[in-house]
């Protein structure tokens, strides 16, 4: 039931945005066919920054999802980055 919860937000996975994946042995043709309802957002309290990151970390595909280096570095993380830097920098020591 947790996939098919999945399956309604995003969408199910298709050869279009996941190659390969019809052919994986837990995969199912007959799994129900919903569609991503891209008007909806898919977390109400994140910025533009913090949707775009989430957008990014939720693709099916792992070739195309984001690494863990590039969501650290990624512009949502800059306000926590400078805060830590900052806060570093008073205690007398920088890393």
């Amino acid at each position: 039931d947790e996939i098919f919860k999945i399956f309604r937000i995003l969408g199910t996975p298709t050869e279009e945005n996941w190659p390969g994946v019809t052919s994986y042995p837990d995969f199912k043709a007959s799994f129900p066919k919903w569609q991503r309802d891209y008007s909806k957002d898919l977390c109400k309290d994140l910025d533009a920054h913090g949707l775009e990151l989430l957008e990014m970390l939720l693709v099916y595909d792992p070739a195309g999802r984001i690494s863990a280096k590039a969501a650290y570095n990624h512009p949502y993380f800059e306000p926590l980055l400078a805060q830590e830097q900052a806060s570093a920098q008073t205690n007398g020591y920088y890393h």
